[in-house]
């Protein structure tokens, strides 16, 4: 009937939700109403509805939100909703009631009572917060009084001043209240060993307050009499609590007739205290006879107690009470055994009743010795009785908290044997399990290798689920199986990724282990799919199978599971995004950028139309990885287009990722730099080198401080060589000149070789000169402080710092570093050559020509040209040839100009006309040995030349001026 009813309900529900009721306060009712019959998602929806229609109630969002998680036992995101709701609101003190009753730990309550008192301090208490209000009262002077502040208790209990007049709370009753708490909490101390002297006063002042509350017969007088024999008990006074309860004997049990006849039991009688204090009283007076050797009297007064304690715990129901009386039974019957020799005799099943309520009484104590002693007594005494599972679940508890592990085990297994289908066995499974997990942190293996705290979990946990697969907590006893091995399997992999793979055989058994950890915990995952897929643990499994298949990169598989993941959960989370996220990262790794572009498509329109999500920095963090994946992929895309049209779409997806990532997030110091880097280069990639340029600049601009902005002005000054547009790049490099000692030394080369020309410097393009040799001196400096600049880079350094320097004309510098290239390290053998050698010498000649120093010059030149031939090095050999020739005219006297000769015939002779670098050679030895042959008068040579020139070289560029040569315009 109840599951038809349920049906009914949910068919209504899914009507009512195309409507809306009127007011919030309707809703809220209906919300709760689903909240009774457990339809959590239909709650859920309907928070979400709520949520959307009234969202200026936001605190009294945060409250139901609070109440829905904890009702499903989500205690954290309880607290966090629970949280948020403000100080100055209405609904705050209900939102501290409702933490404090979510929350486990005592000081966490205390603290929680605290902010609550203080809240409602001199505020009348809402009508809808009475019986929460008075309770809170009575829970907080409980804890206050556990802790033995009795004084503060009693004040907390002023606080029932605030609530208003209630017909059922008159003075006498809270007065009644007062002193019952008062003399309570003294007991508590007294049974914890305090001292109850300092209260003396006070319990006598008690005694006269319920004293006063006497005089009229009612359910209030009838508990005064028991607390004022309690009193008397506490001041030591036994015989008065013995004759205040003779007194009103009659009238206390008439009551207890009329209770019993209107409720049906005697639970609530007044009786009930009553025969518990007149049995500490006789106990008291046994003890003061016995201290004064009146033995009879003393064993007289024992049984009377022993009675009355026993009537207590037979004919009233379970109580604090109750407990205690069951504890005193077991008590007074050793101490008649032991000083008088009389056997109490109790009927097999009472005494095992006994044992069993007073080793229940001994655990709520903490008194877990004596506790596990009676309850496996209780159990020992007749294991057909009903009450033996039970028995045997609270002497579990007492075992284990004290360590004895082995018979707490035991004592679970005996359970799973003979009671299996028993809700007390899957608790004591359950609960011994999970303590057992709890503490394998801290227990070492037993030193008798009998208990492995971990493995015994496990293994407790595995016998568990597979005799209560249905039980509550099956599916979370299945993911702890799950998780630790899945752990195992992490921990190996991670050992991988770190490792140096120095030692393949030990990877192989690191990745075989990894698979085999993996495997298993695959199969539990899949184990918790099948039994609990609704279940958060259901969900769970599916995103840790996702993240098991992606470690063994098998993206296809991991990429649906984490698909699978995200549609089973219903609303927007962090985990919903990651899953979705997850699933695209996987499906581009096996290059299906579609996909995972589809994916990454659906998150961004999530983002777009959920932007208060964007204010947590860890859905940012989902967001900026979106846009950066979405866009790398389609770069990837367009790369392996073949059609243009194709490039430019996907190529213009990637920039504008980029530019909403950068306009998004401006101030990203850690991620916003290199994604406008990304944005300038792609710009580069397209083509588009104004805006690359503009990003470059923008980069520089807005995160100077930043590597990427100090790279981006390099990448600037490089587009522009690379558009040789040299004005700029000079200008974009000077700005860096003072960052040089800082700059990587691959830009530094970069900068360092942006000079071009020939030898004489003609033609020259380029960097200006200065900010060249101030490169290559920063390459230089670098050389000489770090051994491991290779020499090679040294030497080129050396060399281009002397090419700067002649083309500024600064040529004695230049000619002191190419020396240092030619004369202090001369070549004796192929293997310590300078690449630069060669090229230095005929710089170095030019440099001396430059300063009219021509016979250091030619002597330079054919030290060139005598460790050359035309066979090794033929351009350096003949370009040797042609400089040694053409000083040998410059230096005009006849014998110079006949040397010259043979070097340009040489060239003329045996270089190759067919190659480009020697045919430029050529032809400048053709006009130079033209120039000579007028000088010298040979006109016969002089014509053959001119001949051979205009035959090799119809459109050469010295046609005009050899055809024009004649002796008179030589100079």
């Amino acid at each position: 009937m109840k599951k038809f009813i349920v049906f009914i309900l949910a068919m209504n529900i899914s009507v009512s939700f195309g409507q809306h009721f009127d007011t919030f306060e309707s809703e809220s009712l209906f919300l709760r109403r689903l909240n009774e019959e457990r339809l959590h998602d239909f709650s859920e929806l309907q928070l979400s509805l709520m949520s959307k229609r009234f969202s200026n109630k936001s605190d009294l969002l945060y409250l139901l939100y609070g109440e829905f998680y904890a009702l499903q036992g989500q205690y954290d995101r309880a607290k966090i909703s629970l949280s948020k709701i403000s100080q100055s609101s209405s609904q705050y003190p209900h939102g501290i009631l409702k933490l404090i009753d979510i929350t486990r730990n005592t000081e966490g309550k205390k603290d929680g009572y605290v902010k609550y008192f203080h809240a409602m301090k001199d505020k009348p208490v809402p009508i809808d917060l009475n019986d929460a209000h008075r309770n809170a009262i009575l829970l907080y002077s409980k804890l206050l009084s556990d802790e033995g502040n009795i004084n503060k208790a009693l004040e907390t209990l002023k606080y029932f001043d605030q609530l208003p007049h209630d017909e059922s709370l008159d003075d006498r009753k809270f007065k009644l209240i007062q002193c019952q708490f008062f003399l309570n909490s003294v007991s508590n101390l007294a049974d914890k060993g305090g001292l109850i002297h300092p209260y003396k006063n006070q319990i006598e002042t008690t005694v006269n307050d319920l004293e006063t509350l006497v005089w009229k017969l009612d359910n209030t007088a009838a508990k005064a009499y028991a607390e004022l024999a309690h009193a008397y008990n506490l001041l030591g006074k036994p015989e008065n609590a013995v004759e205040i309860l003779k007194t009103g004997g009659d009238f206390l049990f008439k009551l207890e007739q009329a209770i019993t006849k209107k409720n049906g039991d005697a639970a609530r009688s007044p009786l009930k205290l009553a025969n518990f204090y007149i049995a500490e009283a006789f106990f008291k007076l046994a003890e003061k006879s016995f201290s004064d050797s009146k033995s009879e009297t003393a064993e007289d007064y024992y049984s009377k107690s022993i009675t009355k304690y026993n009537d207590v715990a037979n004919n009233y129901y379970d109580s604090t009470i109750t407990s205690k009386a069951f504890l005193k039974v077991t008590e007074v019957k050793v101490i008649l055994e032991d000083k008088f020799g009389k056997k109490v005799q109790f009927s097999s099943n009472q005494e095992q009743v006994i044992k069993f309520k007073a080793g229940k009484s001994k655990l709520q104590a903490k008194e877990y010795q004596t506790a596990s002693t009676l309850l496996l007594e209780s159990a020992a005494t007749d294991l057909s009785w009903v009450f033996v599972p039970e028995s045997l679940f609270y002497a579990s508890i007492s075992c284990y908290k004290i360590g004895r592990l082995i018979e707490a085990m035991a004592i679970c297994q005996f359970l799973q044997d003979n009671f299996p289908k028993n809700d007390f066995t899957h608790k004591s499974m359950y609960n011994l399990a999970a303590h057992l997990w709890k503490q394998s942190g801290n227990l070492s293996k037993d030193k008798l290798l009998v208990i492995d705290p971990k493995s015994d979990a496990i293994e407790l946990f595995s016998q568990f689920i597979r005799i209560a697969p249905q039980h509550a907590n099956a599916p979370k006893s299945a993911m702890i199986i799950a998780e630790a091995q899945y752990e195992l399997g992490r921990k190996q992999y991670l050992r991988l990724m770190e490792s140096d793979s120095d030692n393949p055989s030990n990877e192989k058994v690191s990745r075989e282990k990894m698979h085999y950890d993996f495997d298993v915990a695959a199969r539990l995952y899949d184990f918790i799919l099948q039994k609990y897929s609704d279940n958060a643990e259901g969900v769970k499994a599916l995103s840790r199978l996702g993240w098991i298949n992606m470690m063994l990169r098998k993206h296809e598989v991991s990429a649906n599971y984490f698909l699978k993941h995200h549609n089973k959960l219903s609303t927007m989370s962090l985990e919903k995004i990651a899953s979705k996220y997850l699933a695209a990262v996987e499906s581009g790794k096996i290059k299906k950028f579609n996909r995972a572009n589809d994916h990454l498509g659906e998150l961004l329109h999530v983002f777009d139309n959920n932007a208060p999500l964007l204010k947590f920095e860890s859905y940012q963090n989902y967001h900026k990885r979106t846009l950066d994946l979405l866009a790398s992929n389609n770069e990837i895309l367009a790369e392996l287009s073949h059609e243009v049209n194709d490039k430019t779409k996907f190529f213009d997806v990637s920039i504008n990722c980029y530019k909403i990532f950068a306009g998004r997030y401006p101030g990203d110091r850690k991620q916003t730099p290199n994604i406008m880097l990304k944005t300038a280069k792609l710009y580069l990639k397209m083509g588009d080198h104004d805006n690359g340029i503009r990003w470059f600049a923008k980069l520089g601009q807005n995160f100077p401080d930043t590597s990427e902005g100090k790279h981006s002005g390099f990448l600037l000054g490089k587009t522009y060589c690379e558009l040789e547009l040299w004005d700029k790049a000079s200008f974009s490099f000077s700005k860096l000149s003072s960052n040089f000692p800082s700059m990587p030394l691959e830009n530094l080369r970069f900068i360092a070789g942006k000079l071009f020309g020939d030898i004489d410097g003609k033609n020259l393009t380029g960097i200006d000169p200065k900010i060249v040799m101030a490169a290559n001196e920063e390459i230089l400096s670098r050389g000489k402080s770090k051994k491991t600049t290779k020499s090679f880079v040294k030497e080129q350094a050396v060399y281009r710092i002397g090419q700067c320097e002649m083309v500024m004309q600064n040529y004695k510098n230049a000619i002191t570093r190419f020396n240092e290239l030619t004369i202090s390290n001369p070549p004796k053998n192929k293997k310590t050559l300078s690449y630069y050698y060669f090229d230095a010498l005929l710089y170095k000649a030019a440099c001396l020509k430059k300063t009219k120093q021509y016979q250091d010059a030619l002597t330079t030149l054919i030290q060139l040209t005598s460790q050359l031939n035309k066979n090794t090095y033929p351009e350096k050999y003949y370009n040797g040839l042609l400089a040694a020739g053409e000083t040998l005219l410059e230096m005009g006297d006849l014998e110079s100009v006949k040397k010259s000769m043979p070097r340009f015939l040489n060239i003329m002779t045996f270089a190759d006309i067919q190659n480009s670098h020697q045919r430029d050679i050529i032809e400048q030895a053709y006009f130079q040995g033209a120039v000579a042959c007028i000088k010298i008068g040979d006109n016969i040579q002089f014509e053959r030349i001119r001949k051979n020139y205009l035959t090799a070289f119809p459109e050469g560029k010295f046609n005009q001026e050899i055809n024009s040569l004649t002796s008179g315009n030589i100079q």
